[in-house]
């Protein structure tokens, strides 16, 4: 049988986080969707479970920021039979990972790009510097460190690793230092595999 959805008025002291919730946000996130939240309400509401405690599923951050507005009780997605631990962790990841990408050609051709970074986008991800004709050549004749050079000279390459917390820190890291012009790759742990 298929699984059904309601909305159910729930208030927010009554909801469990899901303690495995594998999302985050920076403060820079946090301040964004908390405008968005201001300016739009609660397009998105969160998704709950239909146990006895309310267990969130989907909709952590928004949440986070509810509460810490005083906000008293909201309207949240419960289904029609309480899910098990295993659809719970399937439903959240599938959630968070099935966001598509973006069409950068349409970004670039149809959108403002003061919008665009006032809506949450880094000047690193619209790649400011390439819109705007900037050049990416060093013409200072010296070691620059692994940055990007003249199109006729390889850089010196150095390997640097950085222990990060959480992937939020880790895109902070990345965005620091591509915004410094330093390419990056990111390499993440695999995750662990369960043994049946």
């Amino acid at each position: 049988m298929l699984l059904t959805w309601a909305l159910k008025r729930l208030k927010l002291s009554s909801l469990t986080d899901w303690h495995k919730n594998p999302r985050q946000l920076t403060q820079t996130q946090y301040e964004q969707l908390q405008t968005s939240l201001e300016k739009f309400g609660l397009i998105e509401k969160p998704i709950v479970n239909a146990d006895s405690a309310h267990t969130v599923i989907g909709g952590h951050q928004r949440l986070r920021i509810l509460r810490d507005s005083g906000l008293d009780e909201i309207e949240c997605w419960v289904p029609s039979r309480e899910l098990s631990q295993r659809e719970i962790e399937e439903a959240n990841v599938r959630l968070n990972k099935a966001t598509g990408d973006w069409d950068w050609d349409v970004l670039a051709n149809e959108f403002e790009v003061d919008d665009l970074l006032d809506w949450g986008f880094s000047e690193v991800e619209l790649q400011i510097d390439d819109w705007l004709g900037g050049d990416d050549s060093d013409d200072s004749g010296g070691d620059n460190g692994g940055r990007k050079g003249r199109d006729d000279e390889q850089p010196q390459q150095w390997l640097v690793l950085v222990d990060c917390e959480g992937e939020a820190q880790q895109a902070e890291v990345i965005e620091l230092l591509t915004f410094r012009d330093y390419q990056c790759r990111s390499v993440t742990s695999p995750p662990r595999r369960r043994h049946h």
